[in-house]
């Protein structure tokens, strides 16, 4: 039983460690759950950036390519992204940006205006 434990401690350690790796947020993900973009995460000279890479409506298909996220610092204390930006492809605007991946894997992005509290939240799932 203790070895049971043991094991279990282990992969929940690992588990633990692969979700506060600085570039555990680098890939593709898809929003869920409409599933109608994804976005690639990569690391870039600001931080953490994402553009469209792909959209499922074919309205919108000018913005593939379009960086919607940019310059999230990762905290190693909160495992957690912070003090980047999210970009509206629609009209441009910015908004301050917050990125976790939680237990599950989903990853959800927060945007907000001047007051943190008071905002949206995206999640996403990564794909292959």
């Amino acid at each position: 039983m203790k070895f049971i434990l043991l094991i279990a401690g282990i992969l929940t350690g690992f588990a633990t460690y692969a979700q506060h790796r600085p570039d555990a947020i680098v890939g593709k993900w898809i929003v869920i759950p409409k599933e109608n973009f994804i976005i690639n995460v990569y690391h870039s000279t600001t931080g953490y950036s994402g553009k469209i890479a792909s959209v499922k409506e074919q309205s919108k298909a000018n913005t593939i390519g379009f960086v919607i996220i940019d310059g999230l610092k990762f905290d190693p204390k909160t495992g957690s992204w912070d003090k980047g930006k999210i970009h509206n492809p629609n009209n441009r605007t910015k908004y301050n940006a917050s990125a976790k991946i939680k237990p599950d894997g989903v990853l959800e992005v927060r945007g907000s205006g001047a007051i943190k509290f008071i905002g949206a939240k995206r999640n996403f799932r990564r794909v292959q």
